[in-house]
């Protein structure tokens, strides 16, 4: 199970540690915040600078992902295998 993977306890660590930071410190800390944690493309603009991220958080985060063989889902949805086993269906 992926919650009981040291990843994710690291990741609730460093939850702990940094839910009570203020925004504006994290700002005034790295000015170009926004062109770190954001991303667009042709048609979609994601920023999420705007939350108690950091790079190390980050990082633990696609660990997290790639733990949790995403990659992998991702392709079974796009082909249309069973994700819903509760329901048996796509």
């Amino acid at each position: 199970m992926l919650t009981e993977k040291p990843i994710w306890k690291i990741l609730q660590t460093l939850y702990q540690q940094t839910r009570q930071l203020e925004m504006s410190k994290l700002f005034a800390e790295e000015p170009d915040r926004t062109q770190c944690f954001s991303l667009q493309t042709e048609h979609l603009y994601l920023d999420y600078s705007k939350n108690r991220i950091t790079t190390e958080i980050f990082d633990h985060l696609i660990q997290l992902a790639q733990d949790a063989d995403l990659n992998k889902a991702i392709e079974s949805m796009f082909k249309g295998e069973q994700l819903n086993f509760t329901e048996k269906r796509p």
